[in-house]
């Protein structure tokens, strides 16, 4: 799914007003790029490379992080997904601050999961800084 570019063609649609739309759309790519994690289809930085490469990681900062209207979930999702992929990358100083704010909101959200990856995460990004 990741080679064949499913997941840069999901992320045209991050700009739509539809919640429903976006919503679908970031959980096809999380799905995908957290397969591709877990199975080690891929080496990391490769999967970072082609993720800027196609956009992707612009798309998810630009249309789900710094979105007012987008739901506090999807936002954290998004943000430990990125946490998660640049713990082993490079992100761009906008990036990094986006996802290191979504973080600390996770900490303080009320499902457990979210809280404890936020929280991990913060961690891991504070040493490599």
């Amino acid at each position: 799914m990741f080679n064949i570019g499913v997941v840069k063609s999901v992320a045209k649609v991050l700009k739509s007003t539809d919640q429903e739309v976006v919503e679908a759309a970031v959980s096809i790519i999380l799905k995908i790029i957290n397969n591709e994690i877990r199975d080690d289809k891929i080496n990391l930085n490769q999967l970072c490379t082609v993720l800027e490469r196609d956009g992707v990681i612009h798309a998810l900062c630009q249309d789900i992080l710094m979105r007012e209207e987008v739901k506090e979930k999807l936002k954290n999702d998004v943000a430990i997904l990125l946490g998660s992929l640049f713990t082993k990358g490079q992100m761009s100083q906008q990036i990094r601050q986006a996802v290191i704010i979504q973080l600390k909101k996770g900490i303080t959200y009320e499902d457990e999961d979210i809280l404890k990856k936020s929280f991990s995460l913060l961690d891991s990004l504070s040493q490599i800084q």
